[in-house]
């Protein structure tokens, strides 16, 4: 099945699909598209059910924990000068490890492209290597294998 196939049936189903979680994993996957929903190019008609998602989620995370000050605290998560800096987490949640560089990848993939060698090579990339120039070299094979040409920045 191509990735435009999928697409298409996963659009046209209706068919439910039952989600459970803790309040605290609840609250953790609204921070995250609530990050997302601040991209500039994150538009359309998939925000506005996103949103509608987090509001059905914070009422519910709201109902559970008898606590309807969530619902407020989650409207803040659409305002940046709510957000907490590196040291106000660590207050709240302890210190956290943090990565000396991070790595942002956009894939524009052709349909014919080759899932597996894409997937296989995203695998390789995310592991940790004691020897990251033998790994990178690793990474760029495989990328040649599944036919995409990294573009890297200069």
């Amino acid at each position: 099945m191509t990735p435009k196939e999928i697409i298409d049936r996963l659009v046209h189903s209706e068919q439910p699909i039952e989600f459970y979680t803790t309040p605290a994993r609840a609250f953790m996957l609204i921070a995250n598209l609530q990050l997302a929903l601040r991209h500039p190019e994150n538009k359309g008609l998939s925000t506005e059910l996103v949103r509608d998602m987090i509001a059905n989620l914070s009422t519910a995370i709201a109902t559970v924990t008898e606590m309807p000050e969530v619902i407020v605290l989650v409207a803040q998560g659409y305002q940046p000068e709510f957000d907490l800096t590196n040291e106000q987490a660590d207050e709240y949640f302890g210190q956290r490890s943090r990565p000396e560089r991070s790595l942002n990848i956009s894939l524009d993939l052709a349909e014919n492209c080759d899932l597996e060698a894409i997937g296989q090579a995203l695998a390789m990339l995310m592991q940790q290597t004691p020897d990251p120039q033998a790994a990178f070299q690793q990474w760029q094979d495989a990328l040649a294998k599944a036919k995409i040409e990294p573009i890297f920045p200069a």
